[in-house]
């Protein structure tokens, strides 16, 4: 079974425990990918009414113990599956033809904020489809699902039950 790869990015920790190659590049971009992706899970606001400039370099400690808990190889494929993903390309990019392959009745849920995924393209999908759409507008930005709010459920379980098939 293979081990999984970790990665420390406090300032102190060993570099032996830093892999010498990794497909995200090296220590030193996984560490700056990581402080890019901490700040941009949320909203500059969110970030400004929660981190005071004299905690800063603890809140990173923090980022780093979150992150070592997951397998670097993992994240690195998410990341990767991120960036390549475009639902237009298995048609050719035709936006008519993607529309007309989808069958199901389609909520698009989008943070309008989301410093991680534009949501453009799937409020732009939406309209085509006339479907649907919740856009959480607050601070939370790409992790508003973890925001304190039962909106999200009650919407997904309300086009459930609206939509059995």
């Amino acid at each position: 079974m293979r081990r999984p790869t970790t990665l420390s990015c406090v300032s102190n920790a060993s570099t032996a425990s830093r892999p010498k190659y990794h497909p995200m590049g090296s220590s030193a971009d996984i560490c700056s990918y990581r402080a890019i992706i901490s700040f941009a899970v949320r909203t500059p606001t969110y970030w400004n009414s929660h981190i005071e400039p004299d905690a800063f370099s603890n809140f990173l400690a923090s980022q780093d113990s979150i992150y070592t808990a997951y397998d670097a190889d993992n994240w690195a494929w998410q990341t990767k599956a991120v960036i390549d993903h475009d639902i237009y390309k298995q048609f050719n990019g035709s936006i008519e033809t993607t529309i007309n392959a989808i069958q199901a009745q389609t909520l698009i849920v989008v943070a309008k904020q989301d410093l991680i995924v534009n949501p453009t393209p799937a409020l732009e999908l939406a309209e085509q489809l006339d479907a649907p759409t919740l856009v959480f507008d607050n601070t939370c930005g790409h992790q508003f699902f973890a925001c304190p709010s039962d909106t999200l459920a009650v919407v997904m379980r309300n086009f459930l039950e609206d939509n059995p098939e």
